[in-house]
């Protein structure tokens, strides 16, 4: 008797698992939808997404985005053969762009304002400034551009150990995971619920384990952090071919003041300063949006960083901040070409 009612009470759990997970399904798929990814093989980047995936965030902003053939977000899904690169875009889930939708992307921006140039978009979440110039060079053999490579970052003071290793030790390709990424994709289409659980413990983890480290009060730049940058910015400037210019693009938060006045860090101006003479020493353009961040807050009372269904003036760059970056990179390449 007593084994048949652990029985019944074991089967009642089980299914009301199961309706949890149904019921919390379509939730999920609205709220936390994310692809697949896999190892980039040709070393571009460390990862990417799965071909022709769809991914819904409303996580942070609201982005209803698919993949194109190769596992990148772009509208222009034609052959590379066909139709060539003329601006290559890289850098992190601030240029991936998942917070908001596709047409609102820095990438379709700069394809919509310079009309007779193909950008393309390889942006992936985690890819800092130091894993972009790691991948460098394979991204400029694999995709060949014409004119511009453009990496964004949002953080220009790294350890002097980060940027010698981002120069000294070459990216690895990882053999793909086949039957990782097929229970993946399973779980992804059929249990979308377990997936969105997963990423939510996934988070929850990495906030943990991060927590207080960007409370650290920044030092001034050293002899060590120059010497490491000036070779750092050497090395991505020789993975260049002749013809095509390297751009890389600063975004930094606009922290403000309680009487709403955006605040001045002179040790963060000391950093831009020293990164802006030795992009120049190397022939590469710095493009710092601090100033122009500045004007769109009292100008415009719009902030670049952040969504009203999280917190407004933190976390990743929201419409108002794309297209402020993408008009100065269409007015800087616009310059450049006369």
């Amino acid at each position: 008797m007593k084994m048949w009612s652990l029985v019944k009470y074991s089967g009642k759990i089980i299914i009301s698992l199961l309706l949890s997970l149904m019921i919390l399904a379509p939730v999920a798929i609205m709220y936390d939808y994310k692809g697949v990814m896999v190892t980039c093989e040709d070393g571009s980047t460390e990862v990417k997404y799965l071909s022709n995936n769809i991914v819904i965030n409303s996580i942070e902003g609201i982005g209803i985005n698919t993949t194109d053939s190769n596992g990148y977000f772009n509208l222009d899904d034609e052959s590379l053969s066909d139709v060539p690169v003329d601006i290559l875009l890289m850098g992190s889930s601030h240029i991936e762009g998942l917070q908001v939708l596709q047409k609102d992307k820095i990438s379709e921006l700069l394809n919509e304002g310079i009309p007779d140039m193909r950008t393309y978009n390889i942006g992936v979440s985690g890819h800092t400034l130091p894993i972009c110039v790691n991948n460098l060079q394979d991204a400029v053999n694999t995709y060949s551009p014409s004119s511009y490579v453009i990496i964004e970052t949002d953080k220009i003071c790294f350890d002097a150990d980060i940027l010698n290793d981002a120069v000294n030790e070459p990216n690895e390709i990882i053999e793909r995971d086949k039957n990782g990424v097929a229970i993946k994709k399973f779980l992804k289409t059929y249990f979308p619920a377990v997936m969105a659980l997963n990423t939510a413990r996934t988070n929850w983890y990495k906030t943990e384990v991060s927590s207080g480290r960007d409370a650290a009060i920044v030092s001034n730049p050293d002899v060590e952090y120059e010497e490491a940058l000036d070779g750092f910015l050497k090395h991505a400037s020789e993975c260049m071919t002749p013809d095509c210019t390297l751009i890389i693009f600063y975004h930094p938060i606009t922290e403000l003041d309680f009487d709403g006045s955006v605040i001045s860090d002179p040790v963060e101006e000391e950093y831009r300063r020293l990164f802006s003479e030795a992009c120049a020493r190397y022939g590469v353009v710095f493009i710092d949006m601090t100033q122009d961040f500045s004007d769109m807050y009292y100008q415009d009372h719009h902030l670049a960083h952040g969504f009203f269904n999280t917190t407004v003036g933190q976390g990743h760059l929201n419409a108002y901040g794309q297209r402020a970056v993408a008009q100065k990179l269409i007015d800087v390449i616009d310059n450049e070409r006369g």
